[in-house]
């Protein structure tokens, strides 16, 4: 390149530049979507050397463009949440409550049985990667504060103590830890589980004689 003795770079200066920085970019992006792809596929955390395989660059470009598995841990996660999160929604708050339980628990189910393989790596990551354990008490808190917004108004008409174990118990019962244990120890399929999921949420809002 023309930068000695003074001399500008010319256009095709900036082309080189300009073009490597693209690819570098491109490799960066190739790698997370590695990464990604892998966890989807296995349900497991994949090596550094399958994440280079897939992405088709070599280890050492995977520590160039991160300076350690913890910085692309937080990337992937960042990207995952990012996209995923898009499924989740506001729903009306106007709409009969038959109607909102149907529209959440279409949104988790759906969000749930696309995060699932990710989310196992995540529990077992959370406890030595602070990016992940971020990512997860993000989700917590964005998820919780979905459902307390969807089911504002039964939730308002309670008194304080009754409304915080009812905000609780909806929480729990529309979570991934229930979602994952009725598709899992309980063998349920999506349209099973959407249905136990839906009667827990309406025996806590809706108890039978409960007015």
């Amino acid at each position: 390149m023309c930068h000695y003795w003074g001399v500008p770079p010319t256009d095709v200066d900036q082309g080189l530049t300009d073009g490597r920085r693209q690819r570098g970019l491109r490799n960066r992006e190739a790698v997370v979507d590695a990464i990604l792809a892998l966890i989807n596929e296995t349900g497991e955390l994949p090596a550094v050397g399958e994440v280079a395989e897939r992405s088709g660059v070599s280890v050492r470009s995977v520590f160039r463009h991160f300076e350690d598995l913890e910085s692309l841990h937080a990337v992937a996660v960042e990207r995952h949440m990012r996209s995923v999160m898009q499924i989740i929604e506001p729903v009306d708050q106007g709409a009969p409550l038959a109607d909102r339980v149907a529209a959440v628990v279409d949104q988790r189910s759906r969000l749930f049985e696309t995060i699932t393989p990710m989310r196992r790596v995540a529990e077992r990551l959370q406890h030595t990667s602070s990016a992940v354990a971020d990512g997860l008490t993000f989700s917590l808190r964005s998820l919780r504060r979905h459902a307390i917004d969807s089911f504002a108004p039964e939730l308002d008409a309670l008194p304080a103590p009754a409304r915080r174990d009812a905000a609780a118990a909806v929480d729990v019962a529309l979570s991934w830890a229930t979602w994952n244990h009725v598709r899992t120890a309980g063998g349920c399929s999506v349209a099973r589980a959407e249905a136990v999921v839906s009667g827990l949420v309406r025996g806590v809002l809706a108890p039978p004689g409960g007015g």
